[in-house]
């Protein structure tokens, strides 16, 4: 047989006798006193307005932070919210008007103990904004968890009375955040350079394939954790850091993977590698075929062309009469020549690393018929 349930009003009541069981845990609720003329104003209105202008509240005082600052004060008087939105129509009005004004005078007090709190804690709450703004909680779970815990253990003690010396406490939790905080300012800033390193580079055994380039990623990535980790709100400290590890880590990753394209190939597929790299940048810049020549006299005739475009741009610009346009052109003719010095030194970078691999592939081909000769 089906047991009868417990009518609406009987319900809600019981609801709200396991409200204030709950809020024996805490005792704040047990020290709130309601004034009349707040009373007097939830008995003005009617229900829905009372409930409407509580969620408000309700919402004003989480835009605050009042469940970190004032947790005890803030869940009674969610509580209190949550139970009166399902309660019956046919509650009598002075027990309704009772707990929203009640709830009122929760937020209220709360309100107070947040602004004791962040008086109180300045230090510590500035760390745990950093620690949100880096992730800290997704890349030190276990560490947010804790300094967290131990940081709302004292907001506690503040909101419930009990703060008579937290100096030591205190001491100590600032110490344990600013650790998590660099870390996680390291984390957030070297991850994609870490990922590199770590997974894609030893995966693909770049230690043996090329461990100068390797080597040269842990010494800038290093170097980055060390700098970051001395000054980790320097935003262009770290900016520039993670960006310098980041390049170091690419860069070895893709000599890495050209390298193990180049063991597939013959030396003369290298070398056919090596003059369709520069023939195709004599057909982008509208360069006679100049694969009749060395490759350094390749690279030279296009420094050489590089240089002159540069020097016709230069000209052009001293020929305007307008200082403002003279201004502009030398400056986009500046960077003309940067990128050119650049080209240039990256095209001579690529055949130095293409040299080194003929040299070490050949090597391997001498080893192996060395071996195979009885």
């Amino acid at each position: 047989m089906r047991k009868t349930k417990p009518t609406s009003p009987t319900l809600f009541l019981l609801s709200l006798i396991a409200l204030l069981l709950t809020g024996c845990d805490t005792t704040v609720g047990k020290s709130i006193k309601v004034s009349n003329s707040q009373l007097a104003q939830y008995d003005a209105m009617p229900k829905p307005q009372a409930i409407e202008l509580l969620g408000a509240s309700i919402s004003k005082a989480r835009s605050a932070n009042m469940p970190f600052l004032a947790p005890h004060y803030f869940n009674e008087a969610n509580e209190l919210f949550t139970a009166l939105q399902t309660s019956p129509d046919k509650t009598a009005k002075n027990v309704w008007v009772a707990e929203i004004a009640k709830a009122h005078t929760l937020l209220d007090k709360g309100e107070s103990i947040s602004a004791q709190v962040r008086e109180r804690f300045p230090r510590e709450l500035e760390l745990k904004g950093l620690l949100d703004q880096f992730n800290a909680s997704a890349s030190y779970p276990d560490e947010y968890k804790e300094v967290i815990g131990k940081f709302s253990g004292l907001i506690e003690k503040v909101e419930l009375g009990k703060a008579d010396n937290l100096d030591k406490d205190k001491n100590e939790l600032i110490k344990a955040m600013q650790v998590l905080d660099i870390k996680a300012v390291q984390y957030s800033a070297l991850h994609e350079s870490d990922l590199t390193n770590l997974a894609t580079l030893h995966k693909i055994d770049a230690a043996k394939l090329a461990p100068t380039v390797l080597g040269n990623a842990q010494r800038v990535y290093a170097d980055a954790f060390k700098r970051i980790g001395a000054a980790p709100h320097d935003a262009e400290l770290v900016k520039h850091a993670s960006e310098e590890a980041i390049f170091a880590a690419h860069r070895a990753w893709f000599i890495t993977e050209r390298i193990l394209a180049l063991q597939k190939l013959s030396l003369e597929g290298i070398a056919l590698e090596e003059e369709k790299y520069f023939s195709d940048l004599s057909t982008t810049i509208g360069q006679k075929d100049l694969r009749d020549q060395a490759l350094f006299k390749q690279l030279e005739t296009l420094a050489s062309i590089a240089k002159t475009a540069i020097q016709d741009q230069t000209r052009l610009s001293t020929t305007q009469g307008a200082t403002q346009g003279l201004e502009k052109r030398l400056k986009e003719s500046d960077a003309l020549t940067q990128q050119c010095n650049a080209l240039n030194a990256s095209l001579t970078n690529q055949v130095s690393v293409r040299d080194i691999q003929i040299k070490i592939l050949s090597e391997k081909t001498t080893s192996s018929e060395t071996r195979a000769t009885p």
